[in-house]
């Protein structure tokens, strides 16, 4: 198989198609609650923390990722990660994202303090926004996530109800082509509404 230059292999755009999965497939994606994976701590001046459910993890995940090039070991989770809200009685998939640590990438959307580490979190603060004021945000992202009275009124209650109530979907990918692939695949299949690929 041709290399890159970065020494990953290339491979062929239908072998790349043929891995992607079926309907089915994802349907029958397990779905977990954010306090499967964390669990906020009681220890007295961390009780806003949260830890990681190691035994849980081990058991039904297989590390595929190394944090850095130099550890012998696999230590990270990586591949793609599906959110889902709960609409009516139904979990309806609403985004679909990528990382070389999924566990660690769930833990910022949902517990995060900056725009940056909640990404997702701020796109919705900023579209409540956009819906009420009928305008867009005209300064920047930090000012809109670091304004108390916008954070109070657009922002504060949706990690809550992030961790408390939406389910998450994830699928291990080491492979980087197969990665990027299926991550618009499962946008355009799952027709996800936070999802956007446009250019910055």
């Amino acid at each position: 198989m041709k290399e890159n230059n970065f020494k990953e292999g290339i491979p062929d755009f239908s072998t790349l198609v043929s891995s992607l999965p079926n309907k089915k497939e994802i349907e029958s994606l397990k779905q977990y609650a954010f306090n499967d994976f964390y669990t906020k701590s009681i220890v007295k001046g961390k009780e806003g923390e949260y830890n990681l459910n190691k035994d849980f993890i081990y058991e039904n995940f297989q590390m595929n990722s190394k944090k850095r090039e130099k550890d012998i070991r696999y230590t990270s989770l990586k591949g793609l990660y599906i959110f889902f809200e709960k609409d009516l009685e139904k979990q309806i998939p609403i985004y679909v994202g990528i990382s070389g640590d999924i566990l660690s990438r769930i833990k910022q959307h949902m517990t995060g303090k900056t725009h940056f580490s909640a990404s997702l979190a701020y796109l919705i603060g900023i579209n409540r926004y956009k819906e009420k004021e009928k305008t867009d945000w005209p300064k920047t992202r930090s000012e809109f996530w670091n304004d108390p009275d916008l954070y109070k009124t657009f922002i504060k209650d949706i990690q809550p109800k992030m961790r408390d109530s939406w389910k998450i979907s994830i699928l291990p990918q080491a492979e980087n082509y197969t990665l990027y692939l299926k991550e618009i695949y499962l946008a355009c299949e799952l027709k996800t509404k936070w999802n956007s690929f446009a250019t910055h």
